[in-house]
């Protein structure tokens, strides 16, 4: 697993995309105060480079006249992990990009307001980005195992004892105990607990993916957001 280290090390960024003036200066000020670097840009493609790298990134957008549906696609591997602030024109909306985005402001929020959402963003990427490495780890090293070792692994973490597997296999204890050994050493964990504990929480974190998907996928689209087919990448709006 990742070294917590990495994480420490980490600072922030924060993509400003088609924000006018003085919402740009306005952003950038909240930034600098808390030390979180800014990149603006016309083109929602630039938010795909910058969000698809290591470090902890929040994007501010306008609500209007049209936002990259991408950015509220929690099916898309590269932004799911990125807090979308959306910035809207109508209190009314508020309530709406606040299910449908991470968090909305209104253009005329606060130096203060601006200053806490990026701060709790730059927070809720770090830990969408902590869990996610999670996922990614354990999946990456049970790509290793063996068919039988994966047998193993899913038995140990239903809490099935050795001889169980054994008879349930068709092989012998000692044998059980042989890939028992090899699944601790390819998981990178010393004994059943953590790795039981490991795949419980890696099942949690997937079941409340599919969860938030269907969720969005049962919440109607503003006008102003263009949806493009799933896996396609979004055009830009002119």
């Amino acid at each position: 697993m990742t070294d917590e280290s990495f994480y420490d090390s980490i600072k922030g960024v924060a993509v400003l995309v088609r924000l006018q003036e003085p919402a740009v200066a306005e952003w950038t000020a909240a930034a600098d105060a808390v030390s979180i670097e800014t990149y603006c840009t016309d083109q929602w493609e630039h938010c795909h480079v910058v969000a698809d790298g290591r470090r902890p990134t929040c994007i501010v957008a306008p609500t209007h006249p049209s936002v990259d549906p991408r950015l509220v696609d929690p099916t898309d591997p590269v932004y799911r992990n990125v807090p979308l602030i959306a910035i809207a024109t109508e209190g009314a909306e508020l309530d709406f990009w606040r299910h449908l985005a991470w968090n909305a402001l209104t253009t005329e929020a606060s130096h203060e307001a601006r200053v806490d959402t990026l701060l709790t963003a730059q927070e809720e990427a770090l830990r969408r980005r902590k869990e996610w490495d999670l996922v990614e780890d354990f999946h990456r090293r049970r790509e290793t195992l063996s068919k039988e070792e994966l047998v193993v692994l899913g038995a140990v973490c239903d809490g099935k004892l050795n001889k169980q597997i054994a008879g349930e296999q068709g092989v012998s204890v000692r044998t059980v105990e042989q890939r028992r050994r090899r699944v601790f050493a390819k998981m990178g964990v010393d004994s059943a607990v953590p790795l039981a504990d490991w795949m419980a929480t890696v099942r949690t974190l997937e079941r409340r993916f599919v969860r938030h998907d269907q969720a969005q996928a049962a919440t109607p689209a503003p006008k102003s957001i263009r949806r493009a087919p799933l896996g396609q990448p979004s055009q830009a709006p002119k």
